[in-house]
C-alpha cells in the first residue's frame, strides 16, 4: 500500500503516508493563500521520513485522499458568487426572516441569550436576488397551480439584471413531488445554455437535500451554490498540480457524512468539516477493532476543539439540522461539536468579571501565537503552555518551528498580567481573581485594598490552562448528558496537535479516569481520511409507523417502505457506478430515523436488514431502537406503547477499501518492560505545584511497549507533546498508541 491522506486545519495541514506498509505522519503550518503549498510541505516532510527521494514521482501512489477548508474559508471570508433564489410564489421572506432562534444559530450561549443586542446573520442571497415563481406543489405531491412558464423566464431575467451569477430553485414540497423543479431547471437552461458564454449553474434543492423542512433545505442548497465556484476551480487546480506531478488516478474527497467519494462525485456542502469527521470515522475503527466500547473524540488542534461520540453496536450519531456557519441546514453529517479552544485560542481579560477567557478567537497559522515569531502579539494557549514548560522551544513540530519563549511570556504580562492589575485593582466584595476562579490557588497574600494584585506570569499560564481545560471538560460533558450518557463511563480519545497535551486537565475537570492516545495522534485525523471508503449516502422524508397505538397493530404492508429503499439503493449504486467501481463491490447499508410516537428524541438506527418481508423484521428494528434508547436514557425508558415511527430512510451505498489494522490495541496485549530512562528535565508548573517541580522529559521513539511512566512527566515525540500530569499514568502500547489512568 501507497498511499497519502491529508487534513488540512486552520492552523496546521496535516500529512499521513502509508509506504510498503510503513506508516507516517508530517506537519506544516497552512498555507491559506493557496493551500497546496502547505500541502506539498507536509507531504514533503513525511516523504523525508520515509527516505523517498524528493522527486519522486506520485504516479507511484494508489491513492490520495484530502480534507478541505476550502469551504470553510470561502464562507468566513463570503467569497462566493451573487446567488439568484428562486421560490414559490408567496415564500420569498422565508430565507431572510429565518426562524425565531434564527438570530442565535451558530454562536455561543452567551451570544444567544443576549436578546437585546440580537441581529440576524447578513444574508448570503440578498431579498433584491430572491423571486417567487407561480406554483405550488401539497404536502401529498398533488400539483395543484402548475408552473407558469413566461412568469418564470420573467423572474429569471429580473435576477440576472440584478447581478445573479447562479441559481438556486427551493420550491415548496419539493422532496415529495420534484417535478416542477426540474421543469424550472430545464427552462433555465433553455434560457442560459451551457454551451453559451452566458450560462449559469443550477443546484435544485431537492437534490442537495431529500429531507423536509422547507427553511434548512434551501439553505443547504445557497451554501452548496455558494461554494460551488470557489471550491471547483480551487480543487481543480489542486488535481491539475497532482496530474503535472503525474499522479494520474482520480483525487479522492473526504466528506462529513464518514465517506469519500471523487470529485465529480462531491457537493461543495458534503466537504465542510470533512477532517474532524475523518477523524471520528478513524476512532470508529479503531474501538471495533481494539474493543474500546465507548469513546469520546477529542480532537484538539490549533483552532479548534471538535468533540464526537463513539459508542459501540449499531448507533449513529448524526446532526439531522447542522448548523454550517450562521444557516441552519439539512443534510446527513456525523454529529460534530465543535468550540473554539485549540492551541491557537486568545486568552483576554473580562474586565467587567475579573476573569480569564479563552477562545473562540484564533490566531490562527498567521500570525499565529505570539512564541511563533510571525508578528502575533497576543497571549494563546500554545503560549500558556510554553511558559508553562511543557514545550520545548527546540524541538517543536520536529524542530521546524523555533518558539520564542520571551514574546510568549512579554505577550501574557501585557494582555492579561497588566490588564489584571489594572481592572482588579478594587475588586468588587465577593468576587474572586481570575487565578482564584480557575481553582488555582494565588501564591502572593492580597495586597491592601486598591494596591493591584501581584500576578506573575506563571500564575496567569496556569489559568489559561485551567480556563481553557474547564471550557472543554463543559462541553464534553453538554454532550455526553445530553445523549443519557455519564462522563465516567467513557474513555477519553486525545488526538490531535494538543489533545495529548491538554487531555489530564480535560480528563480531571469532568471526572474521567481513562485516556486513550491513539497511533499517530497528532495526525490521526489525516489517518482517519485514509481508511475511509468509498460511500454515498440518500435519504428521504417519509412517515412509516412500526407500531401503531391507536390501532395497536404492527405493520404488515411493506411496500411503500421496500419501493422507497430501492429507490435509495438505485441511486446510490448508479453514483458508484458513475466512479468506476464494479457492480459487485457496491454494498448497502439501511439506517433508519426513529422515535417514539410524537417524542422529539429522535435516533438514527442500523436496521441490520435490507428489506422488510414480515412481522418478525419490524420487531427486530423496533428491539434494536429500544436497545439504543435504553442505553442512552436508562432502563425502562423505552415507550414502544407511544408507537414506533420511522421518520426518515436512508441507504448508505459503500465500496469496502484496503484500512489500517488496529487489532494489536486491543486491552490487556501488552507485557510489561523494563523502567523507561528520561532524556532530560526541566521545571513545569502545574495547579497542584504552581511553583514549578522538576519534571522528567521523555523521548517518544526511545520508549518500548510496556513501558510505565508515572506523572507528572512530558513525553516528546517529533509532532506532539504528551503531558502526564500529577495522579496520572502512562503506558506505551503497540503502534505507538498510549493508555493514561487516573491513580484511585
Amino acid at each position: 500500500m501507497k498511499r497519502v491522506s491529508v487534513d488540512i486545519g486552520g492552523t496546521f495541514t496535516d500529512c499521513f503516508l502509508v509506504w510498503n506498509e510503513r506508516k507516517f505522519g508530517g506537519k506544516a503550518l497552512t498555507t491559506h493563500h493557496n493551500l497546496a503549498v502547505g500541502f506539498q510541505e507536509a507531504l514533503g516532510n513525511a516523504f523525508v521520513q520515509a527516505g523517498v527521494p524528493a522527486d519522486m514521482s506520485l504516479a507511484d501512489l494508489d491513492s490520495i485522499r484530502y480534507a478541505t477548508t476550502l469551504g470553510t474559508n470561502a464562507l468566513i471570508e463570503r467569497g462566493g458568487p451573487r446567488v439568484g433564489l428562486l421560490v414559490t410564489a408567496g415564500f420569498e421572506a422565508t430565507v431572510p426572516l429565518s426562524r425565531g432562534r434564527g438570530y442565535g444559530d451558530g454562536m455561543s450561549d452567551s451570544v444567544q441569550r443576549d436578546l437585546p443586542n440580537a441581529t440576524r446573520p447578513q444574508p448570503l442571497v440578498p431579498m433584491a436576488l430572491i423571486a417567487g415563481v407561480r406554483e405550488r406543489v401539497d404536502g401529498f405531491g398533488a400539483i395543484v397551480i402548475p408552473l407558469d412558464v413566461d412568469d418564470l423566464r420573467a423572474q429569471l431575467r429580473l435576477l440576472v439584471d440584478q447581478g445573479a451569477q447562479a441559481f438556486v430553485v427551493a420550491l415548496t414540497n419539493s422532496v415529495v413531488n420534484a417535478e416542477h423543479e426540474r421543469l424550472v431547471e430545464e427552462i433555465i437552461l433553455d434560457e442560459y445554455p451551457s454551451h453559451m458564454l452566458g450560462a449559469l449553474p443550477v443546484t435544485l434543492s431537492h437534490r442537495v437535500s431529500g429531507r423536509k423542512s422547507e427553511y434548512a433545505r434551501t439553505n443547504s442548497a445557497i451554501i452548496n451554490a455558494y461554494l460551488h465556484a470557489v471550491m471547483y476551480h480551487g480543487l481543480a487546480a489542486m488535481e491539475q498540480r497532482l496530474r503535472d506531478a503525474s499522479y494520474t488516478r482520480p483525487m479522492m474527497l473526504v466528506h462529513n457524512s464518514g465517506g469519500m467519494a471523487q470529485l465529480n462525485s462531491t457537493s461543495a456542502l458534503q466537504t465542510i468539516h470533512s477532517g474532524p469527521v475523518a477523524g471520528i470515522s478513524a476512532a470508529e475503527q479503531l474501538a471495533a477493532e481494539s474493543g474500546i466500547d465507548k469513546l469520546v473524540c477529542a480532537d484538539m488542534g490549533g483552532t479548534s476543539f471538535d468533540i464526537s461520540l463513539v459508542v459501540g453496536g449499531d448507533v449513529k450519531f448524526y446532526d439531522f439540522n447542522p448548523v454550517i456557519d450562521r444557516w441552519l441546514c439539512t443534510t446527513p453529517m456525523i454529529h460534530l461539536l465543535s468550540l473554539g479552544a485549540g492551541g491557537g485560542s486568545i486568552a483576554r481579560v473580562d474586565a467587567i468579571f475579573h476573569t480569564i477567557e479563552v477562545g473562540p478567537e484564533s490566531a490562527g497559522s498567521e500570525p499565529g501565537p505570539a512564541c511563533f515569531n510571525q508578528g502575533g502579539t497576543m497571549p494563546t494557549v500554545t503560549d500558556s503552555d510554553l511558559v508553562l514548560g511543557y514545550l520545548d522551544p527546540l524541538n517543536y513540530a520536529a524542530g521546524t518551528i523555533a518558539l520564542n519563549l520571551r514574546r510568549a511570556r512579554r505577550a501574557i504580562e501585557d494582555e492579561i498580567v497588566e490588564r489584571l492589575g489594572m481592572s482588579a485593582a478594587r475588586p468588587p466584595e465577593g468576587a474572586h481573581t481570575a487565578v482564584e476562579g480557575a481553582g488555582i490557588p494565588v501564591v502572593a497574600a492580597r495586597p491592601p485594598e486598591g494596591a493591584g494584585i501581584p500576578l506573575s506570569v506563571t500564575d496567569a499560564a496556569l489559568a489559561i490552562k485551567a480556563k481553557v481545560d474547564a471550557n472543554m471538560a463543559i462541553g464534553i460533558g453538554r454532550e455526553l448528558r445530553a445523549k443519557g450518557y455519564e462522563p465516567a463511563d467513557f474513555t477519553l480519545l486525545a488526538y490531535g496537535g494538543n489533545g495529548p497535551l491538554h487531555a489530564c486537565g480535560i480528563a480531571d475537570a469532568i471526572g474521567m479516569k481513562r485516556i486513550f492516545v491513539p497511533p499517530f495522534s497528532a495526525v490521526f485525523s489525516a489517518l482517519g481520511a485514509g481508511n475511509l471508503d468509498q460511500i454515498h449516502i440518500h435519504e428521504h422524508s417519509k412517515i412509516f409507523w412500526l407500531y401503531d397505538p391507536t390501532y395497536k397493530e404492527v405493520m404488515s404492508d411493506f411496500d411503500e417502505l421496500n419501493a422507497l429503499i430501492e429507490s435509495l439503493e438505485t441511486g446510490g449504486r448508479e453514483d458508484m457506478l458513475r466512479q468506476g467501481l464494479p457492480a459487485e463491490r457496491v454494498q448497502h447499508r439501511l439506517e433508519l430515523d426513529m422515535r417514539y410516537g410524537n417524542q422529539l428524541a429522535q435516533t438514527s438506527v442500523v436496521a441490520g436488514l435490507s428489506r422488510f418481508t414480515s412481522a418478525r423484521d419490524v420487531l427486530s428494528v423496533i428491539g434494536r431502537f429500544a436497545q439504543d434508547y435504553q442505553r442512552r436514557f436508562g432502563p425502562g425508558s423505552a415507550q414502544p406503547q407511544a408507537g414506533v415511527v420511522i421518520t426518515a430512510v436512508r441507504v448508505v451505498s459503500f465500496a469496502d477499501s484496503e484500512r489500517i489494522d488496529f487489532s494489536a490495541l486491543r486491552a490487556g496485549s501488552v507485557a510489561c518492560a523494563g523502567p523507561a530512562q528520561p532524556a532530560a528535565h526541566r521545571r513545569c508548573h502545574f495547579g497542584a505545584a504552581p511553583g514549578g517541580v522538576e519534571t522528567p522529559v521523555f523521548t517518544f521513539e526511545s520508549l518500548v511497549p510496556g513501558q510505565r511512566i508515572a506523572g507528572p512527566a512530558v513525553v516528546v515525540s517529533r509532532v506532539t507533546t504528551i503531558l502526564i500530569e500529577p495522579q496520572w499514568h502512562f503506558v506505551l502500547c503497540q503502534e505507538g498508541a498510549a493508555w493514561m489512568t487516573r491513580a484511585h
